[in-house]
């Protein structure tokens, strides 16, 4: 009842063996005992977190944990005692199994898809040979498929040294927990496997330190993937913080901007009114009046639209956006964008469209803001002795 794949050799005194099993029980009690406290603990967490890490842990460590009661013979004493002949298809397929499940929670807790791909290609190889070693046992395959299963598992642990490292050297008490945990891990199993091969000394001793040991490094794990979690956690509630302080200030903003807007045209509107009593007054101005009118009126619209361009924008920040669309004329919004800001007398600055031009769809307020900021930019930052081309065209895209 001692193990099915350690070949341990002892003659036991009849006064000897009940103080023997005794401690054996007693190890076994409180190992796996705690192994079976941890997944079902994991389990929980997973219940509630809906982390993948976290699921992929308790599996692991339900998987171990059969595994280690297989092996030593429990599974066999107590579950399946009229069955002897499953046990060692069982320990196959527990090995194998739980092999897989090893290589795919070390590819997610390293990050090895992406930070490293091939050593994460290298999982998922080991991966499919654990499986395969897995379906071999009933087949009775498991003779050839086991050894190399063990060289995967080896070469597996050697490529850890790389990952363990770079998180090694790059500090944080998750990142030292976690690969504490792995380190403690590979130690132990390649010891284990080289015990299984023969390469080193196989006892009941041994036996009982790679339970208890796989005790203390799924604890490990399971600490480090809390820290994890924690981590996570207080990041995302420091992201809200700042959002929640961001949308803060941006409502602040708005309320300023409409105070100013406010206060703003009604004096731009007394303008506009003055001077269309001044034009209508003056029904025939001289040359010089009359541009002095112009001028008035487009500095008018311009401000207007500035006003306009900022309050839009502050609504499509907070949400409060509803865009009215409709036909509107490229040409048209160019023209009356060159207007507002004063520019359509410019010799430097050009319009070329190609005929008549459709319209589109769409926001007119909106189309003006990103019109005028458009030019507003080509003015400010062209040289000064080059000139600014508006080209309108219709291009078709490839769906037509």
């Amino acid at each position: 009842t001692t193990s099915t794949t350690l070949r341990v050799a002892s003659l036991w005194s009849p006064e000897a063996h009940p103080g023997a099993m005794q401690r054996e029980y007693l190890v076994f009690g409180v190992a796996n005992g705690l192994i079976l406290a941890t997944a079902l603990f994991a389990l929980l967490l997973w219940a509630y977190l809906r982390e993948p890490l976290v699921g992929h842990f308790a599996l692991l460590a339900l998987l171990q944990l059969a595994g280690v009661m297989t092996v030593q013979g429990f599974t066999g004493e107590y579950l399946i005692p009229e069955r002897p002949e499953f046990i060692g298809i069982l320990t196959g397929v527990l090995v194998g199994v739980g092999s897989a499940q090893v290589f795919r929670f070390f590819d997610r807790l390293l990050e090895a898809p992406r930070r490293y791909p091939r050593l994460s290609l290298y999982y998922r190889v080991c991966v499919l040979i654990s499986l395969a070693t897995a379906l071999s046992a009933p087949l009775g395959l498991y003779v050839y498929f086991a050894p190399v299963l063990m060289l995967a598992g080896i070469g597996g642990n050697v490529a850890a040294y790389w990952p363990c490292r770079d998180r090694w050297r790059a500090g944080g008490l998750g990142n030292l927990v976690e690969m504490s945990g792995l380190l403690f891990y590979v130690g132990v199993s390649t010891f284990h496997l080289a015990a299984l091969l023969g390469l080193a000394p196989a006892s009941l001793s041994v036996l009982n330190a790679n339970a208890l040991a796989t005790l203390l490094y799924l604890g490990l794990f399971e600490f480090g993937v809390l820290l994890r979690i924690s981590e996570a956690n207080r990041r995302r509630l420091s992201a809200e913080a700042d959002v929640r302080q961001e949308r803060t200030q941006r409502e602040d903003q708005a309320r300023f901007l409409a105070m100013i807007a406010h206060e703003l045209r009604t004096p731009i509107s007394i303008v506009a009114a003055a001077t269309q009593s001044l034009e209508t007054l003056d029904a025939v101005p001289d040359e010089q009046r009359g541009k002095r009118y112009a001028r008035i009126g487009r500095a008018v619209r311009r401000m207007d639209g500035l006003l306009q361009g900022c309050l839009a924008e502050e609504r499509i920040h907070g949400d409060g956006w509803l865009a009215h669309v409709e036909p509107v004329s490229l040409m048209a919004q160019t023209r009356a964008a060159l207007d507002e800001l004063g520019l359509s007398d410019r010799v430097r600055l050009t319009v070329d469209h190609e005929g008549d031009l459709p319209s589109v769809q769409g926001d007119r307020l909106l189309l003006q803001v990103v019109l005028r900021n458009l030019i507003e930019n080509a003015r400010k930052y062209a040289p000064s002795e080059e000139p600014i081309d508006i080209a309108l065209k219709v291009r078709q895209e490839d769906e037509g």
